[in-house]
């Protein structure tokens, strides 16, 4: 990868205008190529996996599918950035849309993940025991997608440079206030959880 980017930067320098957009038809050439050749290769893997009598393949088959289609087409567009890198204003474009990409697309898979297992959960009540219904898999999913995208969140912004370390001290400041200002409300909402998940006693009793 880094041996074509250096021979894509030496395109841009030194070559003429009509060179660099040869090499960005060729760029979006083989990204179209390289996006029919993946897909077939996941069709097989569907293929394959609704053969096999485990579910979980096709929970993480699917999950996997679009992040990587979409990683493709963003290694391409960062090859594309690389060709123009001469131009001022996108001289650190390529770093930027590539980690920034990276950190979504990985946080996505992780999102298509959680969703499919709390999927498989529900409609085949797989793993679920009696102190563990659909409500319980539901909120632990969705508490698990709301934590994984405030994580997504901040390592995107450490990487467009904002300064991740401020926004946590003035997030944590500000925790405290609102902590002592609904502190009632606060008491009661995790002695409710308390409850919840302790179970004393269940529907119909």
């Amino acid at each position: 990868m880094n041996r074509f980017e250096q021979l894509l930067t030496q395109g841009a320098d030194f070559g003429s205008v009509e060179a660099q957009l040869l090499t960005l038809v060729a760029l979006l050439v083989l990204g179209a190529v390289a996006h029919l050749v993946l897909g077939f290769f996941f069709r097989r893997l569907h293929r394959i996996a609704r053969l096999s009598e485990q579910r979980w393949d096709d929970v993480i088959i699917t999950a996997l599918e679009g992040p990587l289609r979409l990683l493709l087409w963003l290694v391409v567009l960062s090859l594309a950035l690389e060709v123009q890198r001469m131009v001022p204003l996108l001289a650190k474009a390529p770093e930027q849309v590539y980690y920034t990409g990276m950190v979504l697309l990985f946080a996505w898979f992780l999102h298509r993940l959680i969703a499919g297992v709390e999927q498989e959960l529900l409609e085949h009540k797989r793993d679920l025991t009696a102190s563990t219904d659909k409500a319980t898999v539901r909120a632990t999913s969705k508490l698990a997608r709301i934590t994984l995208w405030m994580i997504a969140a901040l390592m995107v912004l450490q990487t467009l440079g904002v300064s991740v370390s401020g926004l946590l001290a003035f997030g944590g400041i500000g925790g405290i206030a609102v902590g002592f200002a609904a502190k009632d409300l606060l008491a009661n909402f995790f002695g409710s959880l308390s409850i919840y998940l302790d179970r004393p006693f269940t529907i119909g009793d």
